[in-house]
């Protein structure tokens, strides 16, 4: 079983004497530099596969901040997105309002 938070609850997680003393380790995984963007995200998810790299680093700068975990719940917004919608890839358009709704509508 693999556990992700972030410290505040790596914390809580290793407050918890019984899965603290079963655990095997505690690695720390880095975000991902705005140059990896590009790169990795399309390997996360075939959604991203069709976005141009520029796109990807503008919604990382905006909403991500290279945390997968981020990543994972744009990831599912864009999906209901494109099922809403039923758009095949996600368009400047569509990636907006899911900003929009991942991050309560703020802009850069």
């Amino acid at each position: 079983m693999v556990l992700t938070a972030q410290a505040r609850g790596e914390r809580s997680l290793r407050a918890q004497r019984m899965l603290a003393t079963r655990t095997a380790g505690w690695p720390y995984i880095w975000p991902l530099t705005r140059d990896q963007v590009p790169k990795a995200v399309p390997a996360l998810h075939p959604v991203w596969q069709s976005v141009p790299p520029d796109d990807l680093k503008a919604l990382d700068a905006r909403i991500a901040d290279g945390a997968l975990r981020r990543w994972a719940v744009l990831t599912h917004h864009t999906q209901r997105a494109l099922a809403a919608t039923k758009a095949s890839t996600p368009d400047p358009d569509l990636l907006q309002a899911v900003a929009d709704r991942v991050d309560g509508g703020r802009r850069p």
